[in-house]
């Protein structure tokens, strides 16, 4: 695409509705020197967030908000009450469905653009409809109705009474349990899509509506059959902020496309800006970036976002589409194990009755072993030595088979039984070496017995015995006394013990 360079970072490339191209400034506007029409520097700085999809060379254009003469307009049995909003793509109006007395959105596509073929506007949406019918699914906006006239058409759909996602980031920064929970019902979204055969091709904030804690994908005006061939090579088909490096080339949008623009979006969410900074407001500046610079990442990670949310940004992020996850069963799996439970501590009695559980079937564990082991060193061997070592080495399988245990299940008999779970402090569960380790602490009354098999000399066993119990003393008196009953290795980990089903679904 060719745009004048603009002179600093405040200017952009307009196109007026008359086909000329414009020099604006996104804070005041401009004039188009052809036609005398004059824009404001929201219409200017709205150009970058529509949708375009246009030949490449082309440009992209925004156009004012003005008396709209389709208020009161009666469409079959829809009956136009007021302008919701508009896109690259479309017009969005509040309706009244006159058959079955319910309010309804209408989008009249292409509405406001001249010299495009009416018949490209029909299957243009037809091919919308027919993709977000399609995806019957709890998180996609549902399709009502279809229209055909080539003159006007439009397609009805579900009117979700609440706000878009782009509305919802700017009010204030977003808290990172609804970043997660917004992400995952999105991506659930998409990956019923993906098994219907369906690239979306325009994943941005705006596409996205949000009513009581659910969100909706909407407009599927970009998407495509993946087992078809896509559009025609050199096609730019997208949303410029949110474009993936390959189809700011002109490739053809995929599943990994996609996800690029799910990652933007993400980003967005997380740190209430885009990936990238541009050197001007020009869409070829933005195009560049999004295939040549890397995502900027705050300096100082903020606290209320935990770093491992870094990686799927970035695995999200790749510029190498073949570097991205394959599938979206693999993003989901990864928000889950990302998703925070809700800070409802367990209360004391419910954590010492799974931990009595525990260390009741460890220290049975335990004995077993320890007899097996005397017993195995003794037909084996004559030498007390060896014997010794032996019913040592049986009593430490234990201990150790638990840090594997709970490094790896995060949980524990005791614990699946009182419905807990440990989660750091941002409400998800801890990496495997930080479980690992504060087990120890927790089960730190195990340990005494292959210190006793050992035989090692009485001072030095008393001594290891005494620092033992000291700590399994301190331990239960904090988390007797402790708000919320935070023990001495949960404080020690910065963890928390949470009840398990306050966790939030999708």
């Amino acid at each position: 695409m060719n745009h004048p360079t603009p002179s600093n970072a405040k200017n952009a490339s307009f196109l007026c509705v008359c086909g000329q191209t414009i020099p604006a400034n996104i804070e005041s506007g401009g004039r188009c020197d052809h036609c005398g029409r004059k824009y404001s520097g929201q219409a200017v700085n709205l150009s970058m967030t529509l949708t375009m999809d246009l030949p490449s060379g082309s440009t992209a254009f925004a156009t004012e908000s003005e008396d709209d003469e389709m208020i009161g307009q009666t469409l079959d049995h829809f009956t136009i009450i007021d302008r919701l909003g508009g896109g690259g793509m479309g017009t969005v109006y509040r309706a009244m469905d006159e058959s079955l007395q319910r309010y309804v959105a209408i989008k009249v596509l292409g509405r406001g653009v001249r010299g495009v073929n009416k018949t490209a506007h029909v299957e243009r949406l037809l091919q919308e409809a027919r993709a977000q019918a399609r995806v019957n699914h709890a998180n996609v906006v549902h399709i009502y109705f279809v229209s055909r006239d080539e003159d006007l058409p439009y397609l009805a759909m579900e009117l979700v009474p609440g706000k878009t996602l782009s509305t919802r980031i700017a009010e204030e920064p977003m808290s990172y349990r609804e970043i997660v929970r917004i992400g995952t019902q999105v991506a659930h979204a998409l990956r019923e899509s993906t098994q219907l055969d369906i690239v979306h091709g325009d994943i941005k904030p705006s596409n996205i509506l949000l009513y009581e804690n659910v969100a909706k994908l909407s407009d599927f005006g970009l998407s495509h059959r993946i087992s078809l061939p896509g559009p025609d090579s050199g096609r730019v088909a997208g949303t410029p902020n949110y474009m993936a490096p390959e189809i700011c080339l002109g490739e053809s949008a995929t599943v990994q496309s996609d996800m690029y623009s799910f990652g933007v979006m993400l980003f967005e969410m997380t740190f209430g800006r885009l990936p990238y900074s541009f050197s001007d407001s020009s869409f070829e500046s933005r195009l560049d970036a999004h295939q040549n610079t890397a995502p900027e990442f705050p300096v100082l990670w903020p606290t209320e976002v935990p770093e491992r949310w870094r990686p799927l940004l970035e695995k999200l992020l790749e510029k190498d589409l073949t570097n991205r996850f394959s599938t979206w069963d693999e993003v989901i799996e990864q928000l889950r194990s990302l998703r925070p439970m809700r800070p409802v501590a367990a209360g004391r009695i419910k954590r010492g009755i799974a931990w009595a559980v525990d260390l009741l079937i460890l220290a049975m564990a335990q004995a077993t072993m320890v007899i097996l082991g005397a017993l195995l060193g003794k037909f084996l061997f004559s030498s007390w030595i060896l014997v010794t070592l032996i019913t040592a080495a049986s009593a430490f399988i234990v201990p150790v088979a638990v840090l594997r245990w709970v490094s790896l299940g995060g949980s524990s008999p005791g614990k699946n039984l009182m419905q807990l779970r440990v989660v750091d402090r941002h409400g998800i569960r801890p990496p495997p070496q930080i479980l690992a380790r504060r087990s120890i602490m927790q089960y730190l009354p195990i340990w005494i017995a292959p210190i006793h098999a050992l035989d090692l000399p009485l001072l030095v066993t008393l001594s290891m015995t005494g620092v033992v119990a000291f700590v399994v003393i301190v331990d239960t008196i904090l988390a007797l006394t402790r708000w919320q009953g935070q023990s001495l290795h949960d404080q020690f980990y910065d963890t928390r013990v949470v009840l398990l089903d306050a966790r939030e679904g999708n």
